[in-house]
């Protein structure tokens, strides 16, 4: 099946409003449309390799588990990024201007890029074409769901540009005068990214969550390769759906 977008859906569009963003019109399929500049809203969009409508009972119900963390994330990565956006842009002689800052949301470089693939077959396929992530782990496993969570453009090409005084940041590289501090962004949003994977992770979450590829292995096509199923805990549970 064709790679389908799905727009970013109600329920998120509902929480972004709580952090000034214009209103939205909803329309009845359940997406949403902008009433007022519209170039400045972040609209992100979740990549799908399959139509929901064709899934299994119980590979729905996995998958609208799934769905609510990845929205979440989407909000929790967001947030943060408009957060640093403004702090950044208001310190004085910053590199990173308010107009910059617009550029960003137009691009929709202060949110993820999130594909979601569905079956053992497109999940092998896209380890095949990604070596650095197909290891013997992750090919012994049968996935029924793939998520491959990317950072937006700037981060993903300069996460260790400055940042230095960060948490974390063993690996960051010091930045000239006038040069905006990548590495500060990306070290200031990825506890974000955590704090929602232990939200949501067996054994007190909803799902189990399987990094793929080792620590500190990133490629411009992936930060984090998931393989997501019911928590064992879930198995009687999973044969009524």
């Amino acid at each position: 099946m064709n790679e389908s977008e799905v727009s970013i859906t109600p329920r998120i569009a509902h929480k972004l409003n709580k952090w000034g963003e214009p209103e939205r019109d909803r329309s009845t399929t359940g997406n949403h449309v902008i009433s007022e500049n519209a170039a400045f809203v972040p609209q992100s969009v979740i990549k799908l390799d399959f139509d929901p409508k064709t899934l299994s009972e119980s590979d729905f119900y996995l998958y609208e588990r799934i769905d609510q963390f990845v929205n979440e994330l989407l909000v929790n990565f967001h947030r943060k990024m408009q957060e640093e956006m403004l702090a950044m842009a208001k310190e004085e002689n910053s590199p990173f201007s308010h107009r910059l800052a617009l550029k960003m949301r137009r691009k929709k470089y202060d949110l993820p890029k999130i594909s979601i693939l569905h079956g053992n077959e497109s999940a092998q396929s896209f380890l095949a074409a990604n070596p650095k992530v197909n290891n013997s782990y992750a090919s012994r496993l049968n996935h029924r769901f793939l998520v491959v969570f990317n950072l937006p453009d700037p981060l993903m090409k300069f996460w260790r540009q400055g940042g230095e005084k960060e948490s974390g940041a063993r690996m960051a590289v010091p930045v000239s005068e006038g040069e905006i501090e990548w590495g500060k962004f990306y070290r200031r949003v990825m506890p974000e990214v955590h704090k929602t994977i232990n939200l949501y992770e067996a054994p007190k979450g909803p799902l189990q969550i399987s990094k793929l590829n080792g620590a500190g292995v990133h490629t411009k096509q992936f930060y984090y390769v998931w393989s997501m199923d019911f928590p064992k805990q879930d198995e009687d549970e999973e044969e009524y759906y």
